[in-house]
């Protein structure tokens, strides 16, 4: 009996600091078309520099460094103002967006911003893709270990 009791007060310390971890890491890739044995191929660079007309592809990570499953994660991105989301591009699980800077959010096609109409006043109008100011996505569940991967596109204004 004796042993089971320390057993668990040395267990409890663990116990107690049972939980998730999710780390994120984010990196912006451009596209480039180098030459490679005499032929023309297409790869993603890293890339720190933008360029107006150029189009990124932002690739998040995650993963659950954790020792417990982390639920209803959510992971919200902002969309550079002087960028444009590329419809259709976001990679994932329940992708949300938001055109009144996350205060909002809809499933595409749904996204709804506020107007300013001729003689005074606002209306809600369905936004399009280029007025997306956030694009979120709830994870449902990320085990201990797990790691995965979110991607989104925009075109530089």
């Amino acid at each position: 009996m004796l042993a089971e009791l320390l057993l668990l007060i040395a267990m409890a310390p663990s116990l107690a600091n049972a939980e998730p971890q999710i780390l994120l890491d984010m990196v912006a890739y451009k596209t480039e078309i180098v030459i490679v044995d005499g032929q023309e191929v297409t790869k993603q660079v890293k890339t720190t520099t933008i360029e107006p007309g150029q189009e990124l592809e932002y690739k998040i990570n995650f993963v659950n460094e954790g020792d417990e499953p982390a639920t209803s994660v959510i992971v919200n991105n902002p969309i550079a103002s002087e960028t444009l989301y590329v419809p259709d591009s976001a990679t994932g699980e329940a992708i949300e967006f938001s055109a009144d800077g996350g205060a909002t959010f809809h499933i595409d096609g749904e996204v709804v911003y506020q107007a300013n109409v001729f003689g005074g006043g606002t209306e809600q109008r369905t936004a399009n893709a280029d007025r997306y100011t956030n694009i979120r996505w709830v994870i449902g569940q990320i085990e201990p270990g797990q790691s995965g991967e979110l991607t989104f596109r925009v075109k530089v204004k």
